[in-house]
């Protein structure tokens, strides 16, 4: 990724593969019940993200981020902090921020993703 476009197509595409696992008619059209199942699987699949797992795509990621806007890893640092994180080494600590960063994003529009499919799902 070089520019906060390119994180916001592939969030929106992890957002896209995340739904992809679930059908609203087996949680009887409940968004509340199917965004708890949805969010759970999320925090796998961003266990599973190369910009998580690879120091350097997390370097890469923060790198990008750092020039772009400083409110992505200060949101990510004061959150971690809150959580009571604590540093070990630095490419750790990038991972940790991309994890972050990663989740956030992508947890921010799958309720509405949840509640579009449960209605979709109601109509059909």
């Amino acid at each position: 990724m070089k520019t906060t476009q390119d994180l916001y197509k592939y969030v929106a595409e992890c957002r896209a593969d995340i739904m992809a696992q679930f059908d609203a008619a087996d949680f009887g059209g409940d968004a509340d019940v199917m965004f708890e199942h949805v969010n759970d699987y999320a925090l796998e699949y961003v266990d599973g993200l190369q910009e998580v797992i690879y120091y350097a795509q997390a370097w890469a990621l923060i790198d990008m981020l750092r020039f772009s806007s400083g409110d992505w890893i200060g949101d990510a640092e004061t959150e971690l902090k809150d959580m009571g994180y604590e540093y070990e080494n630095i490419d750790k600590h990038m991972c940790v921020l991309a994890h972050t960063i990663l989740l956030r994003e992508i947890q921010d529009g799958l309720f509405e993703l949840c509640e579009e499919a449960c209605e979709e799902s109601e109509a059909a």
